[in-house]
């Protein structure tokens, strides 16, 4: 048996971690098994997902959306188009059609050209094949769906319309015009994603059906959008109103901040307040004027005629009778008595050309009738700040600012009176401190800042615990450490000790050697009682 030695070994201390890494991975070790066993899957499963990306990139083709927003018939088409020009392809959610990076281009002229239009919409190529003995009714339909196919397809290139369909109403001719309908038209507009269409392009839409569709008028075609917003009804025709209206709002607020700029420099910011009333003409004023100036005229043509005649009569005379009228005077009884006449006759005619100027004036923009201008001012500024002399010079101020009219019936006001919230007011013109927080967007931002601000307090707290935690170990490991080594201390036996009992030891080794010579026997019985003694339980 070989001698054996007794060794003490201290454990050592284990330096703290230096650096932001070495701070990361003591706070790291001290968490508990379960936490590091949860952020190792997270790591991995960042790891692997950056990985598999990666590898796509390197290994496989990236794959692009061709279309996006594809109804199911679109799609049908959309893929027999790309299957026939043996381009692969992949189905997405949302009717989205993905096809690799490398065949992006053949794809979309793919699309362009065998997918006819969209989807199931047919225009006028409905004729390109013709069929015998096609009926006079079958042509009729045919036609009527070229129309309406291809009045779709001029609607969808409206940049906010992403799909549009036509119905059309045409009635037949009739003989006598009491009996006659008259077209009509509706139209149903899929809008863009996040897109609106503005009143004039409404009635853009109107009017290019209208002028598509023989004797169909704007006002019979109606506009709906997918979610059955009436865009346009029939016989709507008044839509200028709305203009109208809008006009004259942004008219009157024009004139009120100009008013409100214009005393503001002068009774200081959000003390004043100006409200405007304006009554518009918007109709269309054709005026035509001719003058004449009868100074200036002018010979234009002059015709002079001068005539004379001379007559030669018989009168006449003698006895009356039938004698003194008898040819050759017969009986000699009367005689005639001659006469004659001259007579002239003179004609003298002048044309004169006088002077005409014609002016013709057409007013097709808004015309102002009448304005109203009311003022408030702070009657907080003091009575000096708004005596009768300064309220007069304001509203002089105002009405050249505006542009008064007294003639036309103008009228212009200004009051001082005592502002009830001086703050409101002045946010009113300047939002700031508290309503600047009620804006819409800066209430987001405040609220990301309150999320953002509570996710920093969380880690530095989550770090602090952490850091907290590992301190209060080490400390703890410390005085057990301690502990051990004056333990140690206590029942650690002394050197001469520990060499008696060496040389103890050394001698029963050798007794046993030399008695396990001897008697062979003996030795066994003895190994037999030390394995029974070792042995709890076992018997003799």
């Amino acid at each position: 048996m070989a001698d054996e030695e007794q060794t003490t070994t201290t454990p050592e201390t284990p330096a703290p971690p230096q650096g932001l890494g070495g701070q990361i991975r003591g706070t790291f070790d001290t968490l508990p098994a379960a936490q590091q066993a949860v952020i190792g899957l997270v790591a991995g499963a960042i790891l692997v997902g950056f990985g598999t990306l990666i590898f796509n990139q390197a290994v496989g083709e990236s794959m692009r959306a061709v279309a996006r927003g594809l109804l199911p018939e679109d799609q049908q088409v959309a893929v027999t188009a790309l299957e026939t020009e043996a381009i692969p392809y992949e189905l997405a959610e949302g009717g989205t059609i993905l096809v690799p990076s490398s065949k992006i281009h053949e794809a979309t002229i793919a699309l362009a050209v065998g997918s006819s239009g969209t989807g199931k919409l047919v225009g006028f190529e409905i004729f390109d094949q013709s069929e015998l003995g096609r009926s006079s009714f079958a042509e009729k339909v045919n036609y009527h769906r070229a129309l309406e196919g291809e009045m779709s397809r001029t609607i969808q290139h409206m940049k906010s319309v992403d799909r549009a369909r036509v119905h059309l109403v045409i009635p037949e001719r009739r003989l006598f015009e009491e009996d006659e309908a008259e077209p009509s038209a509706s139209v149903v507009v899929t809008l863009a994603p996040s897109a609106s269409l503005a009143r004039r392009q409404v009635e853009a839409i109107r009017t290019l059906v209208a002028s598509g569709v023989e004797r169909l008028s704007a006002q019979r075609v109606s506009v709906v959008d997918q979610s059955g917003t009436m865009l346009a009804a029939l016989e709507d025709g008044d839509w200028h109103a709305d203009e109208s209206l809008e006009h004259q709002s942004k008219f009157e607020r024009n004139l009120e901040r100009r008013v409100v700029r214009l005393l503001e420099t002068v009774v200081g910011v959000g003390k004043v307040r100006a409200q405007v009333a304006a009554d518009l003409d918007f109709s269309t004023v054709v005026e035509t004027q001719e003058k004449y100036d009868p100074e200036s005229q002018v010979i234009r043509s002059e015709r002079e005629k001068l005539e004379s005649s001379a007559s030669q009569d018989k009168v006449a005379a003698g006895v009356p009778g039938a004698g003194s009228n008898l040819p050759d005077n017969f009986g000699g009884a009367n005689q005639a008595a001659g006469g004659g006449s001259n007579a002239e006759r003179s004609d003298h005619i002048k044309n004169y050309e006088i002077d005409k100027s014609t002016l013709r004036r057409e007013t097709p923009h808004a015309r102002v009738d009448r304005l109203s201008v009311a003022v408030v001012v702070d009657s907080g500024l003091g009575a000096d700040a708004l005596a009768p002399a300064v309220v007069d010079q304001m509203k002089s101020l105002v009405t050249k600012a505006v542009g008064l009219n007294t003639t036309r019936g103008d009228e212009v006001e200004v009051v001082a009176m005592p502002f009830a919230n001086e703050a409101l007011a002045a946010n009113v013109v300047a939002p700031t401190g508290l309503d600047a927080l009620l804006d819409p967007q800066m209430r987001t931002l405040v609220g990301l800042g309150a999320i953002a601000l509570t996710l920093l307090v969380l880690v530095v707290a989550f770090l602090r615990r952490s850091r907290r935690l590992a301190r209060q170990r080490r400390e703890s490991d410390e005085r057990e450490r301690a502990l051990f080594e004056a333990r140690l201390q206590e029942i650690a036996p002394s050197a001469n000790e520990l060499e008696a009992i060496h040389h103890e030891i050394d001698q029963l080794r050798e007794v046993a050697v030399s008695n396990s010579g001897e008697d062979i026997r003996r030795t066994a019985i003895v190994i037999r009682r030390w394995i029974r003694d070792l042995t709890p339980g076992e018997a003799a």
